[in-house]
């Protein structure tokens, strides 16, 4: 078994998630043409394209919140609310919704 650090492991569960579903989108800041501060996301624009790699304001609540709210029938995947615990939990209270 190959050993990984962590980031590539989320790199390639979110792209083998991408390729296996058309569904699944991604959204966060800087993720699209940066691929992300730790490049999790780096080729995943020109992979998917941009309908399913969006690149958001810096605004945590409301990716959270587009997160929540695009539930309904889609897989997604928010990497800035993975990496914050604090939204994590207003997510939990259901603060934004």
């Amino acid at each position: 078994m190959q050993e990984i650090n962590l980031i590539e492991a989320v790199r390639q569960a979110m792209y083998e998630e991408m390729d296996r579903d058309q569904s699944v989108f991604i959204l966060g800041e800087d993720i699209g043409v940066r691929g992300g501060v730790f490049l999790a996301t780096d080729g995943f624009l020109e992979a998917f394209g941009a309908n399913r790699v969006i690149d958001t304001p810096i605004s945590e609540s409301a990716i959270a919140g587009v997160a929540l709210g695009a539930v309904g029938g889609h897989a997604k995947i928010a990497r800035r609310v993975l990496e914050e615990e604090g939204l994590i939990h207003l997510l939990k209270d259901n603060k934004l919704a």
